[in-house]
């Protein structure tokens, strides 16, 4: 789960956002942190950059290879294949309208800075 700054709402919609990995990063210097987990941080912004984490490009086709490429690891880690399939499949639309909501709102940001 992706624990958001709220007082920063207005650059990181809602979600759903899509974790794929286990990496992780510290956060840089003067950044204003956007979204965390437990394990790692997934956004931030310093300026007019934006630093993502997570993957709001992770449409159903995207993720569907991923999983076909990742199978054997994600069996080892005991995760349900069938059910993050369906699972994506439900929230591709919320996924997609965050993503586009999310970067519309960084344009914005960048274009009339």
């Amino acid at each position: 789960t992706i624990t958001r700054n709220l007082a920063a709402s207005p650059w990181l919609p809602v979600g759903p956002w899509f974790i794929w990995h286990e990496d992780t990063f510290e956060w840089p210097p003067g950044a204003t942190r956007l979204a965390w987990t437990d394990a790692a941080p997934h956004a931030f912004r310093r300026g007019d950059h934006l630093g993502l984490q997570f993957h709001p490009e992770a449409t159903g086709e995207i993720v569907e290879r991923w999983l076909d490429e990742g199978i054997r690891k994600l069996e080892f880690h005991s995760i349900d294949v069938d059910a993050l399939r369906r699972e994506t499949r439900r929230m591709e639309d919320a996924a997609d309208a965050a993503a586009r909501a999310l970067f519309e709102f960084y344009l914005d940001q960048v274009l009339a800075g």
